[in-house]
């Protein structure tokens, strides 16, 4: 028995639902590129119920697409469900067909400016590493199947290349973000405790040979007053400025001191005494700045691409990743395309150009961070570089 569906309707999404899957993965990709940023800031539900919407689909979508173009490459039939020839399995689209494999596995790779939606998302980055095995192994198969006859398989090596590192970029962005890696990065040094300074300075005199009789304590003067008006202490201490560059450095160091509250770690006594005097000593727009920029530091690390993206194999990676893709658009260009459609032909060069200025919006986005503002003193470059 047939499904009441009528041969047109039928007819249509033979013929689009592959190049549908394909417009709306690359549209899901520009929209999380400029609006996943906007979770740091916006409040709205609507907002982040459409990135949320936009970051689940992003990764069915491209899936799905390079499940069909793997089924349509093995299916010798050459006609579709209503014995039409089928213009998506035909053999002149077969070298698209394997390009546009390749540029999925892109798509999977995700924009730099979100690898997760929640922490719990981070703990899966082995489900992601399967992932990428499973697709990296469809689209070399789908463009096995068109190896000796494809026009097109210098370009599509190079998309393969930076699908396939891109895909990797983002697993190893939430395996660095897991609880379990995260938790071993940011592991403190040994605390003795504040008295054991204290009890090894006391064991010392105590073990040498001329033990002092007589131990006069410095005299410091006492200010009844203020020590029982703490609100007198707080308005008496004066409120240092700071500009824009030295707040952000500020709210990097504390970054790395507090990064640890994220797995459960707790603060050493000194180093909430520097936070707690700091914060005395500055106005309530300077702190509630600095509160942002640290918050800031700590969504980039755990949601983003950030860690890898500024690794020194990251920047190696990155200039490969942007070559590859104006090699493959300039040779794209010069392959003659007349068995192409027209249409199919305009979408590979809304995929290549697509990638291209995304690729250049991340790298200006990189450029302009707070984090290059870091990595020029020389307190924090060589540890951002590192890890």
């Amino acid at each position: 028995m047939e499904l009441p569906i009528p041969k047109e309707v039928m007819k249509i999404w033979d013929e689009w639902n592959l190049r549908g899957c394909i417009l709306l993965s690359l549209a899901l990709q520009v929209f999380l590129f400029f609006c996943a940023p906007l979770r740091q800031k916006c409040r709205s539900t609507l907002i982040v119920v459409l990135i949320w919407s936009a970051y689940l689909l992003s990764d069915w979508v491209a899936a799905v697409a390079i499940g069909v173009i793997t089924k349509s490459q093995g299916d010798p039939c050459p006609t579709n469900s209503q014995g039409d020839p089928c213009p998506c399995d035909s053999g002149k689209n077969k070298d698209l067909l394997a390009f546009w494999a390749s540029f999925l596995l892109v798509h999977l790779g995700g924009p730099d400016t979100i690898t997760s939606f929640a922490l719990e998302d981070n703990e899966f980055w082995l489900r992601h590493l399967i992932l990428l095995i499973l697709q990296v192994l469809a689209a070399a198969y789908s463009f096995y199947m068109t190896l000796f006859e494809n026009k097109l398989w210098f370009p599509t090596v190079l998309v393969f290349v930076v699908g396939t590192i891109k895909f990797g970029e983002r697993t190893c962005a939430l395996y660095l973000a897991s609880l379990d890696h995260f938790g071993e990065t940011v592991l403190p040094e040994p605390e003795p405790g504040p008295d054991y300074e204290e009890a090894v300075e006391i064991y010392s005199t105590m073990r040498s040979v001329e033990v002092p009789t007589q131990v006069e304590l410095p005299i410091r003067p006492m200010h009844i007053g203020n020590y029982k008006n703490p609100k007198f202490i707080v308005e008496g201490v004066h409120k240092e400025s700071l500009d824009d560059v030295q707040l952000l450095q500020e709210a990097y160091r504390f970054f790395e001191s507090f990064k640890g509250l994220i797995v459960g770690f707790l603060l050493s006594s000194k180093v909430r005494e520097r936070s707690r005097d700091f914060f005395l000593k500055r106005t309530h727009v300077s702190a509630f700045q600095l509160i942002e920029y640290e918050l800031s530091f700590m969504y980039e690390v755990l949601h983003t691409k950030v860690v890898v993206a500024r690794h020194k194999v990251g920047y190696i990676l990155r200039f490969i990743t942007f070559c590859s893709t104006i090699g493959a658009l300039m040779l794209f260009a010069l392959v003659g395309k007349h068995k192409f459609d027209k249409f199919d032909i305009a979408l590979t060069y809304a995929l290549l150009i697509g990638a291209i200025i995304l690729e250049t919006l991340s790298v200006l986005n990189l450029i302009c961070s707070d984090w290059t503002v870091i990595a020029s003193t020389t307190s924090g470059a060589d540890h951002i570089l590192v890890h």
